[in-house]
């Protein structure tokens, strides 16, 4: 139905979707005015989305997750398979060509190419890399196994269409792939309450089949405005009450003393548009070490301090989602 109306008013669908009942398109500007007036019809704007990117506020300690304790119980991340949806995960690196059972490009509809980015590979790196450097830096579930959605281009960019698609993919092969947990450490724009919002539509669609979705709740952080009260700055998808979403703390340079931890000053806040107690969780983010390409755009950008090698390390809600 979708798809003819679009036709019937000289427009062109470039994807159908089945995780929600729509379809991306091209209209001619003349058109949409009158396809807005059908009855049933919805139109939502092709908004931008963009990788959590990272802060510098400037050495990762999974002990202060307790990923330690987890470990000495034999929990390490093992039979559970995570779906990351940013900018590619890297073929560099042995333990993601090994960890990485399957990929998905959003961008260019067939098998994700090389992270183009780096923030990817990054946050990946966080949550599961089997690389451990002299200095004890690992990640938090080296067990783990990874599906690449890469809807994030060259410059961290994408848009609510190409998430949709990947969030679709990932609807009709989780079963197959046994995708248990889907990362998203990117942020929309909120331009509509989060139950009209499709990319939330989606991860609701994701979570109905029994997929966790967990997203950054943003780098907005918290700054007074004129009424007295703060601005709402948690960001699609984190606005919905349907995903778990993660803040940001920093161990203020002391991992084994929890008294002087803080909630980083770009941390997402809330309440949402829908006045929902948002973040949910808040996780480590601050100088985060991870690997990561050494030339890949992310790293050159400034959000990213060089340690040695292969290792960064940045800050955001993006790191602490992962």
């Amino acid at each position: 139905m979708a798809t003819v109306l679009v036709e019937r008013y000289g427009g062109v669908v470039q994807q159908a979707y089945t995780i929600v009942p729509a379809v991306a398109a091209e209209l001619p500007a003349a058109s949409l005015a009158a396809l807005m007036a059908q009855a049933g019809v919805e139109v939502h704007r092709d908004l931008p989305v963009d990788a959590a990117g990272g802060n510098n506020p400037t050495v990762f300690f999974p002990e202060v997750v307790g990923a330690d304790e987890a470990w000495a119980q034999g929990y390490d991340g093992s039979g559970i398979v995570v779906a990351v949806v940013d900018s590619g995960i890297t073929r560099n690196y042995k333990w993601a060509r090994e960890n990485t059972i399957a990929r998905y490009d959003a961008l260019d509809d067939g098998p994700s190419k090389e992270d183009a980015y780096g923030h990817g590979t990054y946050l990946t790196s966080i949550i599961g890399s089997r690389e451990t450097d002299q200095n004890g830096w690992t990640s938090v579930a080296p067990g783990v196994q990874f599906v690449d959605v890469r809807v994030l281009d060259e410059t961290g960019s994408g848009t609510y269409a190409d998430i949709v698609e990947g969030l679709d993919w990932i609807l009709a092969n989780h079963e197959t792939l046994n995708i248990r947990i889907v990362n998203m450490s990117l942020v929309g724009v909120v331009d509509r309450p989060y139950f009209a919002n499709i990319i939330n539509q989606a991860v609701e669609r994701l979570w109905s089949e029994g997929v966790l979705v967990i997203a950054a709740a943003g780098n907005g952080g918290v700054t007074d405005i004129s009424d007295g009260n703060t601005p709402m700055t948690i960001s699609v998808p984190g606005n919905d009450p349907f995903v778990i979403t993660v803040g940001a703390f920093t161990d203020n340079f002391t991992p084994a003393d929890t008294s002087d931890d803080y909630i980083t000053p770009f941390s997402g806040a809330g309440p949402t548009e829908m006045g929902f107690v948002k973040p949910d969780v808040v996780a480590p983010g601050a100088h985060m070490i991870a690997e990561m390409q050494n030339n890949s755009p992310w790293a050159k950008s400034g959000s990213a301090e060089h340690i040695k090698g292969h290792w960064w390390q940045s800050a955001g809600t993006s790191a602490a989602t992962a």
